[in-house]
């Protein structure tokens, strides 16, 4: 069976700041897996990719503040790093922006690959 995702609300360490909330069953799996970050939405993957940055001292931000937080950080940061030496680009240590609506690059790479 796999794990249930609470109410965070209700968790006894629950923060609004917190991304992945510590005591949430699902959110402690997500963070101990690198695909875990595939189950972020367009919103919370940039946020978590800050975090990331800040955690990891490439940005002046706020750090994570759960532990599954830090986790993800922590399971990112070999993505970042390959990123940066592989594909390097001018604004590697800018923050990400939340990007254009959900799924508009992929449909868009589709209708190209289609023809449309």
């Amino acid at each position: 069976m796999s794990p249930m995702h609470a109410h965070h609300e209700a968790l006894p360490d629950y923060s609004p700041d917190a991304i992945l909330q510590d005591g949430c069953e699902k959110c402690e799996q997500r963070s101990k897996d690198i695909r875990g970050a595939l189950d972020l939405d367009h919103k919370n993957f940039p946020r978590m990719w800050n975090l990331m940055l800040a955690f990891n001292g490439v940005i002046d931000a706020p750090r994570p503040v759960s532990r599954c937080d830090a986790r993800m950080c922590n399971l990112l940061w070999p993505v970042y790093l390959m990123r940066e030496r592989y594909f390097p680009t001018e604004d590697m240590r800018e923050p990400l922006r939340e990007p254009v609506p959900e799924n508009s690059i992929s449909r868009a790479l589709v209708r190209e690959r289609q023809g449309s």
